[in-house]
């Protein structure tokens, strides 16, 4: 359910759709402006950080899924999108979200940064110490990310740690 947003005005529309029939096919036009929907957007990304912030991840998700559905070539809401999944545990989401993010903008940082975490929860260290890198190339004085780094690293050091002892003959 879309409805979310009680406090907006009726006459603002979501998306005004028309249903024309051409060759016995259904086309939906989006009669909305780019405009129109760059702003609804924020509405529903404000809306779904408001409700994240209440612990309520489910329904935020939902608000940015909305938004993405209005501005698919915006990079900001796949990265929101895919921390609320990593809240949800949904590291694979995580995953898919955050790359469409930086598939969208490769040099938005964050989006980086927030896939070597989803890449980290689902037990890829090695590929979350690649992309890590590769914020820490677009914005190296992001302490976040700094942190992040030196993060994985000890958990790769402690997972070589681990194999070696394991190789080791008893």
């Amino acid at each position: 359910n879309l409805g979310v947003m009680t406090d907006q005005p009726l006459s603002f529309k979501l998306a005004t759709k028309q249903k024309v029939m051409k060759n016995k096919t259904l086309f939906a036009i989006d009669t909305s402006t780019e405009e129109e929907n760059f702003l609804q957007c924020q509405r529903w990304k404000e809306e779904g950080s408001k409700l994240a912030e209440a612990g309520k991840y489910h329904q935020a998700l939902s608000c940015f899924d909305a938004c993405i559905g209005l501005t698919p070539e915006q990079h900001m809401p796949y990265e929101l999108r895919a921390q609320f999944f990593l809240e949800l545990g949904e590291n694979f989401k995580a995953i898919q979200s955050a790359e469409k993010c930086i598939t969208l903008d490769p040099s938005f940082a964050a989006g980086f940064l927030t896939l070597a975490r989803a890449q980290l929860n689902f037990g890829e260290p090695e590929m979350a110490d690649e992309t890590i890198k590769k914020a820490q190339e677009l914005d190296s004085g992001n302490e976040e990310i700094q942190q992040q780094a030196r993060d994985i690293l000890e958990i790769l050091q402690k997972k070589a740690e681990r194999e070696n002892l394991e190789a080791e003959p008893q």
